[in-house]
């Protein structure tokens, strides 16, 4: 009897054993569970009944054009939306057979018609994101009807497809695979998806562009040093445009890392760290990187999102998500993100980094950030104005240079602006812009010189649109700022402007002397050039920047700051030089900066102490600062700070360069293929 006794409780404990073995090789339905939650908690089930009342027998309603492909505002995407409410309002309220048998008709109908836009990421991504939310508020629930349909659709989304790979909207894709996955319960399929997602973290390489040429239509890329995704300088290039895409579809990849690295951790699915470690490191290098003061967007980095209406803030959600997988990994300065995100500590980082790959550079610490944007001839000028969003940026890329103190200087202007006056840029005043935006740039020496906490930008700027060139320059220091430009030559009939500033105005616009002020900020012309500006109340519609769009003619008011120098029409070896000194009072220019040179040769500042000294060479040649001469034997971008220097090649064509400071002649070898244009501290002369 003991014996039998010990037997069955030997089995017991057996299959106790099996059980509690199985639920953790099986951890998935509790993450399957938590999903669902997510889908569920916010579900609103506001106007179930009149939808219900209002659907017709076929399951469709007569307000909504099906046969409609529009790129934009794709009308049948209202039709899943109006489900989704429905199913809500069955699973949250009470489960009413006629709100169920309107689901279910809703959803036939929807397979019946197999609605089609002319925009591939609302067939690829928008409405399977759309009927994803309807199984997982339904869950069990789905109608044996349509569920073959919906598991065929489900197993259809090809995060591999089209121009969805392999930036941010693949990384979407494959989220959106992964809850497929899951919802169907096919934990196979959902490990083959978290793979995919661990191989979005690497540096785009050169193998990349073999891959693109060989993959979707018009995706080659025609003459990058890597391919799409994560570049060697921690931007992001979503297409083969070279445009910089850091915080826009950069963005997804690091929301579904943190995502799923956090929801997966601790199972036998959770991400590998080598590719957790990366996105960390793009996360802070790359992404934070272009915001101001890591709260908003830098408005530099904007594309299309320029023209869409409110202020888009980080909240500290993809940090903590970072903390949560990141296994220590630089875990005290996602701490300081999460801590400045929060409101929970005061901004007080300082950088100053140039994205070689993406020509975008920013310099920012506690008291300002601005930005300096540009192309060369591996990269275009702006992004594409997709979906009918910011069709008038033609010159965003024209060297825009923004100063941000609070982070709202540039928002809400979009129904008045005039894009043919970006801040920082020297552009034509046309009546008309150019059919098509985008085009490859035309210069080949941009770039920027950068010890991480101050530097300068150059830019040989060559219109892709007009005959119109200038040699533009940017001097960042600790106060302030020096915007240089020579060379400045256009054959066009029409009026050719620098605009220093286009921002909201403070109301406290005022002019003294040879400075301009608007929000504590002095706009100093430094050569005699006159400053000419306007402060006044505009009106407009948002034609002005979309079209096809749902607020299209919305109209907005907004009162402008506008300050530009006029260079008139044809100019020919024109220049001008100002300063920009934020937080100025009483502060000038002369207090804190000496212009050395502004020529098509040369354009060069030193600090007033004459500690730091920046030189940017378009030809070989010498130049004297207060520390001292330094000469050059090739065109560069240089930097003397104290007893170091810091020099780059704006070109990327050379692999040494020789550079003689004091009578001491070095030899120092940069960077070539991916880091092209990267800093590179001056190698000292052997004694």
């Amino acid at each position: 009897m003991k014996t039998k006794v010990f037997i069955l409780a030997a089995m017991a404990a057996c299959f106790a054993a099996l059980s509690s073995c199985k639920t953790e090789k099986d951890p998935m339905e509790r993450v399957r569970q938590q999903v669902r939650q997510e889908y569920l908690t916010p579900a609103k089930p506001d106007g179930a009944a009149e939808l219900l009342a209002s659907q017709q027998a076929d399951g469709s309603w007569s307000d909504i054009n099906y046969k409609d492909r529009s790129r934009a505002t794709w009308a049948p995407t209202t039709h899943l939306n109006r489900i989704a409410v429905m199913a809500a309002s069955y699973e949250k309220e009470k489960k009413d057979p006629a709100m169920y048998e309107g689901i279910t008709k809703g959803l036939q109908y929807w397979y019946a018609v197999k609605p089609v836009s002319d925009n591939w990421w609302h067939n690829d991504i928008g409405w399977p994101q759309a009927m994803l939310n309807i199984c997982w508020v339904l869950d069990d629930d789905l109608p044996a009807e349509v569920k073959e349909d919906v598991f065929n659709a489900l197993r259809k989304i090809d995060s591999d497809a089209g121009p969805g790979r392999p930036g941010g909207d693949r990384a979407k894709v494959i989220g959106d695979n992964a809850r497929a996955a899951m919802y169907m319960r096919d934990w196979e399929e959902a490990a083959e998806q978290f793979r995919n997602l661990e191989n979005e973290a690497h540096i785009a390489n050169p193998e990349e562009i073999v891959r693109d040429l060989g993959g979707f239509s018009g995706a080659k890329n025609t003459n990058p040093t890597t391919g799409r995704g994560i570049q060697p300088d921690m931007s992001l290039h979503h297409r083969n445009d070279g445009v910089d895409n850091t915080n826009s579809y950069g963005a997804a990849v690091v929301d579904q890392f943190s995502y799923w690295g956090a929801k997966l951790k601790g199972t036998q699915y959770e991400l590998d760290s080598r590719a957790v470690q990366c996105i960390i490191d793009f996360f802070l290098e790359g992404s934070v990187k272009h915001t101001f003061k890591y709260i908003f967007n830098e408005p530099g980095s904007w594309n299309r999102d320029l023209s869409r209406p409110g202020v888009s803030k980080w909240a500290p959600r993809y940090a903590k998500g970072l903390k949560a997988i990141c296994d220590g990994y630089r875990e005290a300065e996602l701490d300081d993100v999460i801590a400045i995100q929060s409101g929970e500590k005061e901004f007080d980082k300082s950088w100053c980094k140039f994205f070689w790959c993406s020509q975008y550079f920013i310099f920012q610490n506690p008291q300002y950030a601005a930005s300096v944007r540009m192309h060369n001839k591996i990269t275009m000028n702006i992004e594409y104005p997709y979906n009918g969003e910011a069709i008038h940026s033609h010159f965003h890329g024209d060297g825009s240079s923004h100063l941000s103190l609070e982070g709202n200087e540039y928002t809400g202007l979009q129904a008045v602006f005039d894009f043919t006056m970006f801040p920082g840029t020297t552009s034509l005043r046309v009546s008309e812009f150019p059919e098509r935006p985008q085009l490859i740039g035309k210069s080949d020496f941009v770039g920027a010189v950068t010890d991480g906490l101050i530097g300068s930008a150059v830019f040989d700027f060559i219109s892709g649109f007009y005959n119109l060139t200038a040699r533009k320059s940017w001097f960042f220091f600790d106060k302030g700022y020096v915007c240089l430009g020579a060379g400045i030559n256009s054959s066009e009939k029409e009026d050719v402007v620098t605009t220093l500033e286009q921002c909201n105005s403070a109301g406290d616009v005022k002019a003294e002397g040879n400075s301009v002020f608007n929000k504590g900020v002095r706009y100093e012309a430094l050569d005699g050039s006159k400053l000419e500006f306007m402060d006044e109340e505009l009106m407009g519609e948002f034609t002005n920047v979309v079209k096809g769009t749902t607020y299209d003619h919305r109209k907005d008011t907004a009162r402008v700051f506008k300050l530009w120098i006029d260079h008139g029409v044809k100019p020919k070896d024109k220049s001008y030089a100002y300063a920009i000194i934020p937080n100025a009072g009483s502060t000038k220019a002369a207090d804190l900066f000496t212009v050395l040179s502004n020529t098509k040769a040369l354009q060069a500042v030193e600090s007033k102490d004459g500690k730091i000294a920046m030189f940017n060479f378009y030809e070989p040649g010498t130049a004297k600062w207060s520390g001292g001469e330094v000469a050059v034997s090739q065109p560069c971008a240089l930097m003397v700070n104290g007893d170091k220097a810091y020099v780059s090649d704006p070109s990327r064509k050379l692999d040494r360069i020789f550079i003689t400071i004091n009578g001491k002649r070095s030899l120092t070898p940069l960077p070539v293929w991916q880091h092209a244009g990267e800093t590179q501290t001056v190698k000292q002369p052997a004694k």
